[in-house]
């Protein structure tokens, strides 16, 4: 069997339709838009490397799919900082070996390895450090979402992190 990438490319790929594991053998995906439905074989994508992405993530009730798949570090989730947050509607500058999120009147301020970040010039603490993996700044998601005046809630069944907007919590 010959697995397909996940990444589209432009380095995104967008899952509009639920999809996961059928059984701890296969696992499924659907494209509404070419009107197709893939089956894999989990143990055909471990041999080239490739992992499902165990957690999903959604932004105002859309699935999304990153360049790089979420990672877990110390029960927390890690994702690409800049996909999540432009979509969502913040600005994401670099700045040396970090960048800067600004939201609305928050700007936080995210260093890769540094255990702190600063929120408004406030200093505070990270239980886990953003990351560079595959060439991508990889953030914790929660302390990120939150700071940025987001709502998050985890569905642990399903393992998905589901993330709302204030523009969507009014």
């Amino acid at each position: 069997m010959q697995a397909e990438a996940f990444c589209s490319p432009d380095g995104i790929t967008r899952y509009p339709c639920t999809g996961g594991l059928l059984n701890s053998r296969k696992l499924i995906r659907t494209d509404i838009y070419k009107g197709i439905i893939h089956v894999y074989d989990i143990n055909a994508l471990k041999a080239l490397g490739t992992q499902p992405p165990a957690v999903k993530v959604q932004l105002n009730g859309e699935y999304l799919s990153f360049a790089v798949s979420p990672v877990i570090e110390s029960d927390r989730t890690l994702i690409p900082l800049r996909f999540l947050f432009e979509r969502a509607g913040a600005t994401v500058d670099w700045s040396g070996s970090g960048a800067v999120i600004r939201y609305g009147d928050r700007e936080i301020t995210v260093n890769i390895n540094e255990p702190y970040t600063a929120v408004n010039g406030i200093p505070k603490k990270l239980d886990v450090p953003a990351r560079l993996i595959e060439g991508k700044m990889m953030v914790p998601l929660r302390f990120i979402a939150e700071e940025c005046g987001f709502s998050v809630d985890y569905d642990e069944t399903s393992q998905t992190v589901s993330i709302s907007t204030a523009d969507n919590l009014k």
